[in-house]
């Protein structure tokens, strides 16, 4: 990625185009990111493995981009971070991210059958856990727990049980928060 500044081209590497874009961060007042729960036929989740910061697993996703929908957002960032194209999108929720400002939609799709997963940069490696796998998997510390108890019920939705997938529960008041913004959501379209 590139920035300019009084026509002066800086390319700059991942850490350091991270914190430029956390300290700008602090200048946007609002902003909206998507998450992929991405599941395969076995019902396990596609997780990412960041090749910057503490090089944590987390979900594929990012911002929203000026001008763009949360849909738009979410086959970009596909295929950016995995160089295919999701299909089956459906928005599940929302939740609000407190460390970035940041309403954040969550997606479940899938994959087109004989995809070949190309990662970009960003990641080294992807794997796919079972949802029970969860509570073993390093979570980046960006990824707040409410990302992973929203994995926990989407297990439950597919049968696996609550205390299978997290062994602390650390709810928050987040999922208040996301029902809030659905509703909010749903009667202004």
């Amino acid at each position: 990625m590139w920035y300019y500044k009084k026509e002066l081209k800086l390319k700059l590497t991942i850490t350091q185009r991270v914190e430029m874009e956390r300290i700008l961060v602090g200048f946007v007042t609002f902003g909206f990111g998507i998450l992929a729960i991405i599941s395969n036929s076995e019902s396990q989740i596609l997780l990412l493995k960041r090749t910057y910061g503490n090089k944590g697993w987390s979900l594929p996703g990012g911002g929203v981009d000026a001008g763009e929908t949360i849909h738009e957002a979410l086959f970009r960032e596909c295929r950016e971070e995995l160089g295919i194209e999701v299909k089956d999108a459906a928005l599940t929720g929302f939740y609000y991210h407190s460390s970035i400002n940041a309403q954040v939609g969550i997606f479940r799709c899938s994959l087109p059958k004989d995809a070949e997963i190309k990662l970009s940069y960003e990641h080294s490696e992807y794997k796919w856990a079972d949802i029970s796998e969860l509570s073993e998997v390093g979570a980046t510390p960006h990824v707040e727990t409410t990302e992973w108890e929203f994995l926990r019920n989407v297990g439950v939705s597919l049968g696996v049980p609550p205390e299978a997938i997290l062994q602390e529960d650390k709810a928050t008041n987040t999922f208040e928060n996301a029902r809030f913004s659905l509703k909010v959501l749903h009667q202004h379209t």
